[in-house]
């Protein structure tokens, strides 16, 4: 998803943003985004190839419906 000098570039511009901000606020927030990134590549692997000129909107409620239960905000 995002190359690890893109990440510590980021990561760098908040720090310099927010200079109050110990570096354990960035050192959480880096390993945070690496474990996000590791467990988008991990689903990408799980799922297969993108195939985004498909969709259909049954299939995509029925996987939706799936994952409610799992939702935070429900009405």
């Amino acid at each position: 998803m995002s190359g690890p000098v893109r990440l510590e570039a980021g990561i760098e511009l908040y720090a310099e943003a927010c200079p109050d901000e110990p570096a354990e606020t960035w050192d959480r927030l880096r390993a945070a985004l690496e474990e996000g990134y590791r467990s988008i590549d991990q689903r990408r692997k799980e799922y297969g190839p993108l195939e985004p000129d498909r969709f259909d909107l049954r299939e995509a409620n029925a996987r939706l419906s799936q994952l409610r239960p799992y939702a935070r905000l429900q009405p």
